[in-house]
């Protein structure tokens, strides 16, 4: 008897791990190129896809946890041919987003404003007050956090100290409020600065980057190893914290309603921005346009600045075109960054115009990322280059939620 109620707990036990194991894996949708290579290469067993649905152009992969955060590293280091990759909660919802994607290739984005430029006397002089010291300050800080991955305890601490960071810059603006977002998929929250709209509070214009960083190496303990990430991407949180401080400086308020946001996890599946315009998309948030900043501080290419046109919205790249010419007289050009590459691709999965500007071609972009040698050494202490992205985004924020001079 002793024996047969043995065999049975070890079996429960047994089963029991299984399911945990089978529960810790992840789906995520990625380009079907990405699925091939892992299928060629056979790279490691957690590089394994354990199911697939392979699509024409996109695919879902399943994939245990560490095998997904295994891959970010991967396609991190590859060319815009692989791209990145998106996690999802269920193996439903990544084969809803893998068919939305396959129909989104062959489809653009009706624009539902109108994108007019006409905030001159707000654009210029405000332009002209971009700080390079203050947006340097703010990359200083937060990359002197050893890493900002994303289940570190600094990753947490440093995303907690920015919304500490906005709050102090934004304090006495009854119109301004701060949330911190916890996710279900990593301990790493992220942080939404709203600044109310007075006219249009229902229109939203969100602005963001990612708050994580991403240690170099996946065959060592994950996620070990210091990870200043200066440029990928203190860099764009700097720059929207630079937005942040001009507009409330100026005692700005905005006809449509703005959302700053700092996400958790991008480097890992785009976790927060996921949830975030997932959730947005299911309470029928109407956001009118999506801006991402990720790596601006690093001149890699002969052109000043380069507008990703793959899973974006091409009007919307139109008009942000249109204010580079207008406003900011910036060489610049085209390039294509894959599926999933950064958080504007969460925006685009959910329905909403996204655009994302980059700092070079996808061939020359800074070869420091993910390591300890991405510091603002790399840009002898200096963020010139971001001072540029810092100037764009303000025009595109101005433009866009269109403001008045005074609460």
């Amino acid at each position: 008897m002793k024996a047969r109620l043995l065999f049975i707990t070890l079996f429960l036990c047994y089963f029991l791990l299984s399911c945990q194991n089978v529960l810790a894996d992840t789906w995520i949708t990625t380009n079907s190129s990405t699925l091939d290579f892992l299928r060629i290469q056979n790279l490691d067993e957690d590089l394994t896809p354990t199911d697939y649905i392979l699509g024409n152009y996109i695919s879902a992969i399943r994939l245990s946890e560490s095998g997904a955060e295994k891959l970010a590293f991967i396609l991190k280091s590859q060319s815009a041919q692989l791209g990145g990759f998106i996690v999802h909660s269920s193996y439903e919802e990544a084969q809803k987003a893998m068919y939305e994607a396959e129909q989104k290739i062959w489809s653009d984005y009706v624009s539902i404003i109108p994108y007019t430029i006409d905030q001159d006397k707000i654009v210029t002089p405000l332009i002209a007050q971009v700080n390079e010291a203050d947006i340097t300050a703010t990359i200083a800080k937060l990359s002197s956090y050893e890493t900002r991955y994303h289940k570190s305890d600094s990753g947490k601490e440093s995303q907690l100290w920015l919304a500490d960071y906005w709050g102090s810059l934004t304090k006495g603006r009854k119109d301004i409020s701060i949330e911190v977002v916890t996710h279900k998929k990593t301990p790493q929250p992220s942080i939404i600065l709203t600044v109310s709209g007075t006219k249009y509070p229902n229109e939203i214009v969100v602005v963001g980057g990612h708050g994580d960083s991403m240690p170099g190496g996946i065959w060592g303990r994950m996620g070990s190893g210091p990870a200043p990430g200066a440029d990928d991407n203190a860099s764009g949180i700097a720059t929207i914290t630079e937005v942040i401080r001009l507009i409330v400086a100026n005692d700005l308020t905005p006809n449509r309603t703005i959302k700053f946001i700092s996400y958790a996890a991008e480097e890992v599946g785009l976790v927060g921005s996921g949830e975030i315009a997932s959730n947005y998309k299911k309470n029928k948030q109407n956001v009118i346009g999506a801006l991402q900043l990720d790596m601006v501080n690093y001149r890699g290419s002969a052109l000043e600045m380069y507008l990703v046109n793959d899973y974006t919205s091409s009007a919307q790249n139109n008009f942000l075109g249109k204010l580079i010419d207008y406003y900011l007289k910036f060489t610049w050009g085209t390039i294509k960054c894959g599926y999933g590459c950064s958080d504007h691709a969460s925006w685009n999965a959910a329905g909403f115009p996204a655009s994302v500007p980059f700092e070079s071609t996808m061939d020359e972009y800074n070869p420091n990322i993910h390591s300890k040698k991405d510091t603002l050494d790399v840009t002898n202490g200096h963020s010139y280059n971001a001072v540029k992205f810092a100037k764009l985004a303000l025009a595109y924020t101005i433009e866009l939620a269109k403001f008045n001079f005074s609460r």
